[in-house]
């Protein structure tokens, strides 16, 4: 549950870093999503982030490429998101939508 309600505010704010230039926070940001995203089986996840701080690291940082797999990023993390509460709905971890 902490995965799915701790990681979208910080993955909204990809965007942000991006355009502010701020490539170290970005690349730092990715690498911590990616370890929570690869325990948890979102590999997609995992390996954009992988993407992601690869395009961060070092003095030959690419915008586009960078702003291209936040995009990606971002949607296999709403997707992966909405996966989890299906199955934390299932296991009774939470109630359905309402049903409270």
């Amino acid at each position: 549950m902490l995965f799915r309600t701790g990681t979208p505010a910080p993955v909204a704010g990809f965007t942000t870093l991006a355009a502010s230039g701020q490539w170290e926070e970005l690349r730092r940001g990715a690498h911590n999503l990616k370890s929570g995203a690869g325990y948890l089986g979102g590999v997609r996840v995992a390996r954009l982030c992988e993407q992601l701080e690869a395009v961060c690291a070092g003095a030959g940082v690419n915008p586009e490429a960078a702003a291209t797999t936040i995009l990606a990023l971002q949607a296999a993390h709403a997707d992966f998101v909405r996966a989890l509460m299906t199955l934390e709905v299932e296991a009774g971890l939470i109630p359905k939508a309402g049903h409270f």
